[in-house]
């Protein structure tokens, strides 16, 4: 089986020569999605029961103009990390490990919405994922549009509009249909982290990645891709690497930690979360838009 870096280098043939810095990753955003309430809790359908003030995580990478996502990886130099504190929230009766298979029809039902999954840019199989505050056609998965979960809730679950966590799902869910989605491959990771409702709350790989080969690009003019969901109860930490696809023609690869000095690897602060001053090794800001 190919190691990510064989991988890696496969891709890079033919573009190399080309890749030169252009600041195309612009930040990392963490938005707050949900926070549940008394009513979710009532749900017992999901596998796991979510105590009032679960927390649904959004990453996104934010590009500059032109640039597409194409892998999010992890070497021995770089780990790839996402974890918590406690575990990962994965909803077993209609969940997926990965966004690009997570049920349309199901994303309505109880608290299938919730459920932490890897991504590049798609919100379930027939929807692409934007940050709420961006959607311009409301919520299919929230309110009057769920079905109430176990407890048949009258008025639907996910209603909760908590100012910390910004825009209801009442209002937008993040969601844009589509009748197709970026189709993901998996090298060397099997994403049963995000699977099963007994893990660790740790996902670290060393050599593996997931990827959309052709690249993809935000659904609006900000041009922000998502590349997980989380939702825990914990606290979210993580370290990210990703590989983007220049509009020049070339690729810009942006590591956590450490780039080498070959000229194409860059680092940015924001792919290390809580995010941290490393010259002085200070948390700056755990909080976000």
């Amino acid at each position: 089986m190919l190691s990510i870096r064989s991988i890696a280098f496969l891709i890079l043939i033919g573009t190399a020569s080309q890749s030169i810095a252009q600041n195309g990753l612009e930040g990392v955003i963490v938005e707050t999605y949900y926070i549940t309430d008394e009513n979710d809790s009532t749900d017992i359908l999901s596998g796991q029961h979510l105590p009032v003030g679960t927390t649904t995580y959004r990453i996104w990478a934010d590009l500059a103009e032109g640039y597409k996502m194409q892998i999010v990886y992890g070497l021995a130099e770089h780990p790839l990390k996402i974890e918590s504190t406690t575990p990962f929230v994965n909803n077993i009766r209609g969940g997926s490990h990965r966004g690009d298979q997570l049920s349309h029809v199901k994303i309505k039902q109880q608290t299938v919405a919730l459920d932490s999954y890897l991504t590049i840019g798609s919100g379930s199989v027939r929807h692409l994922a934007v940050l709420k505050e961006n959607d311009p056609d409301g919520s299919e998965i929230a309110g009057k549009n769920n079905d109430g979960g176990s407890a048949r809730i009258s008025g639907g679950l996910l209603t909760n509009n908590s100012p910390e966590m910004g825009v209801p799902l009442t209002d937008a869910d993040g969601l844009i249909a589509s009748p197709t989605v970026p189709s993901m491959v998996f090298f060397q990771i099997e994403g049963k982290e995000f699977a099963n409702i007994q893990n660790s709350g740790s996902f670290i790989i060393d050599d593996g990645s997931y990827a959309v080969l052709t690249g993809v690009q935000g659904v609006d003019e900000f041009n922000r891709v998502l590349v997980a969901q989380i939702t825990t109860t914990g606290d979210l930490h993580f370290e990210l690497n990703f590989q983007l696809l220049a509009p020049y023609g070339g690729v810009e690869r942006f590591v956590a930690r450490n780039p080498d000095q070959s000229g194409m690897e860059f680092t940015h602060p924001e792919l290390t979360y809580p995010r941290k001053n490393t010259s002085q090794n200070s948390v700056l800001d755990t909080q976000d838009q």
